[in-house]
């Protein structure tokens, strides 16, 4: 589920002209990651096992998607940073 959440997170920035306008390009490791982190297993198992029908797996897969649309956007945002440039190089 997590590679179908990353997968249609990156088509919305890809897509929707008020993502794809502030993005030049989309940098799939950070989204790769930013997934991993976000969906790990033991936060949303529960989630979706509590969903009763197909419509609210949709709205949770829906809102996991928006959420992580969100993060790639801030950090984003904040690369250029210094704070956030000083971090990156010491990696």
């Amino acid at each position: 589920m997590r590679s179908v959440i990353r997968c249609r997170a990156k088509q919305r920035l890809l897509i929707d002209p008020d993502y794809s306008a502030a993005i030049e390009t989309i940098d799939d490791g950070l989204l790769k990651e930013l997934a991993a982190t976000l969906f790990q297993v033991e936060r949303y198992q529960p989630l979706i096992a509590g969903c009763d029908c197909e419509q609210e797996l949709v709205n949770l897969e829906n809102a996991f998607v928006a959420e992580l649309v969100a993060t790639y956007l801030t950090f984003w945002q904040q690369r250029s940073q210094p704070m956030i440039q000083q971090l990156n190089a010491l990696l």
